[in-house]
């Protein structure tokens, strides 16, 4: 999406902005760094000139000056390429910024207020019914959004550009008297192309599905049972096993409702929340089973996979820590009682190293319901699925979003210059914070994006997905999409709006 490195040629470039086209003349060959993580800002008393990290060299000279040549700021940035600086009295529209001895390069001055609520486009709708997870994929230099639609059982594939969409219905399975089981699908991953594995929460399977071809390539299903080491008491008797009598224990089980999934280049990991039934009353609860891991090895699919019973409940979602381990959040198990939300089980999170199928750590997070997590460089912060809250699960450090007495961030990724975009469902609005400092809003990012009509009435701010990188210079046009779950919509986000010429 934000391009490192880009070899500027003696040319006259074109940037697209909200007031139309502007020309920046770059002067000379030079290797530009990092452009679309500077920014200039107007501010009450003139200007704010910065850098996120990494959009300069460490310890980088940076001379800002008006277009007339007249130097207004020199200033070094730091060890990590970061660097700030006010301009008192300046009110002109544009401003000029030179790094090192690079030709200087104009900046657009952008009023905040502004940029924000243009950032957002307007959204597109009809991507289907109950959707679970988006993931937009950019292949043969066209740029699609693939969609989980546990609702209809589906997988839609829509392209951004022209609005043309099709997708892939999973067919149901036959279950004990001729029932029809749908395949309820939860979450996706990207393998290649358009190729992507689906985890079938209602079939208890993972379906490697071509969706340009609209191809089954595989299913990823297994029959082992998990044996424990002791016998796990139910919430209430039920039938686990389908054989017709109840249990009020289990010692063997079959893992249930696959739901967070990883794709590494080794293996396909896959989390099995552990869900049985629901809640019918307050005398019967759900009924879960404990959480479990199965690891794929890419290079024989066939193969059985490797099996961990996790520590914690309801395991939520699997991504790659900085290190190479996969860590699996578990929310616990979330009950409604009396009109009360709240946890039956403690949330946490488990490190798993993919080499040995061994968990290598636990970081126990009590009833703060656990439910995605992004490390970036060590710092690993988790949100909550009944507050719009994100902690930092090595400092403590606890980040706010809203007030609100229940709400849920049902994603975090990761965006350049160390920061992570994370969704209030509630409030419809997207936040930005610092993954080194846990500054929220920072700049120029100094309010959320709103992507939804937000409360009373709300759309559902779901899922938030990163557009993947594209070489050359490439300042315009949505880079963040966020999935309205409620709504079934697509909401587009345009950070360089704030940020780059």
């Amino acid at each position: 999406m934000f391009r490192q490195k880009s070899l500027v040629y003696i040319l006259t470039l074109v940037f697209l902005s909200a007031s139309g086209c502007k020309q920046v003349v770059i002067e000379e060959e030079k290797l530009i760094d990092g452009l679309e993580l500077v920014y200039a800002v107007s501010t009450e008393d003139g200007v704010t000139v910065g850098g996120l990290r990494g959009s300069v060299p460490p310890r980088a000279t940076i001379l800002i000056s008006s277009l007339a040549g007249a130097e207004l700021s020199s200033l070094k940035a730091d060890d990590t390429g970061r660097f700030v600086t006010d301009i008192s009295m300046f009110t002109n529209p544009e401003i000029r910024i030179q790094i090192n001895t690079d030709a200087p390069v104009v900046f657009r001055v952008r009023d905040l207020t502004t940029a924000i609520a243009e950032a957002v486009r307007p959204s597109a709708s009809g991507v289907g019914y109950v959707p679970n997870d988006l993931l937009v994929v950019e292949d043969n230099q066209q740029l699609f959004a693939f969609v989980v639609r546990s609702g209809d059982n589906a997988v839609s594939k829509i392209n951004l550009e022209t609005g043309e969409a099709s997708g892939v219905i999973i067919p149901e399975r036959m279950g004990l008297n001729g029932a029809k089981i749908p395949a309820n699908p939860w979450f996706l991953a990207h393998d290649t192309n358009q190729r992507v594995f689906v985890t079938a929460s209602g079939h208890d399977s993972v379906y490697w599905i071509d969706l340009e071809t609209e191809e089954f390539l595989g299913v990823l299903k297994s029959e082992q049972s998990v044996v424990l080491p002791e016998d796990f008491t139910l919430q209430r008797p039920f039938d686990v096993d389908r054989d017709g009598i109840l249990e009020t224990k289990v010692r063997a089980f079959q893992p249930r409702f696959p739901q967070g999934l990883l794709l590494t280049q080794d293996h396909v990991v896959v989390g099995y929340s552990g869900f049985v039934s629901p809640r019918l009353d307050a005398a019967r609860p759900a009924v879960y089973v404990p959480g479990v891991v199965r690891i794929w090895n890419r290079q024989d699919l066939g193969a059985e996979p490797a099996q961990i019973v996790l520590p914690y409940m309801n395991p939520q979602e699997v991504v790659l820590s900085s290190d190479g381990k996969a860590i699996v959040t578990c929310s616990g198990i979330i009950e409604t009682t009396n009109g009360t939300t709240g946890l039956a089980t403690d949330s946490g999170l488990t490190f798993i190293d993919l080499d040995t199928s061994s968990i290598v750590e636990t970081i126990d997070l009590g009833e703060f319901a656990a439910s995605s997590t992004v490390d970036i460089n060590g710092q690993i912060w988790t949100a909550s699925l009944l507050k719009a809250q994100v902690t930092n699960v090595k400092t403590n450090a606890v980040i706010v979003l809203n007030e609100q007495s229940i709400d849920s961030i049902f994603r975090l990724i990761e965006l350049p210059g160390r920061l992570i975009a994370a969704t209030s469902f509630n409030t419809d609005k997207l936040f930005i914070f610092d993954a080194e400092d846990g500054r929220l809003n920072p700049y120029p990012f100094a309010a959320p994006f709103s992507v939804g009509p937000g409360p009373p009435v709300f759309d559902g701010a779901q899922i938030v997905a990163r557009r993947p990188g594209r070489a050359g210079v490439d300042y315009t046009g949505p880079d963040l999409y966020v999935l309205s779950g409620l709504a079934s919509r697509i909401w587009s986000v345009e950070t360089r709006k704030l940020l780059g010429p």
